[in-house]
């Protein structure tokens, strides 16, 4: 996806440039008129950021899917 195309839900991902005391976006973006908008400011994302993020999906995964888990055939995903 282009990144100044909104998704299914209209979020949009830009990286914005710090001009002084406002937001100003380095591509072109349309919004409507008095659209009202939500700005969300991240951290910067670090590499144990990432390790903790990963360790924690595969701990999620681990419990929704037990050593026991059946293998599903393609029959059984076409129900």
């Amino acid at each position: 996806m282009d990144e100044r195309q909104c998704d299914l839900w209209g979020v949009a991902r830009m990286r914005p440039a710090r001009r002084g005391e406002r937001i100003q976006l380095d591509e072109p973006f349309d919004l409507p008129p008095d659209v009202p908008l939500l700005v969300t400011v991240l951290p910067p994302e670090t590499d144990g950021d990432r390790a903790v993020r990963t360790a924690t999906a595969r701990q999620a995964l681990a419990r929704a899917f037990g050593e026991d888990e059946p293998e599903y055939t393609l029959e059984d995903i076409k129900r």
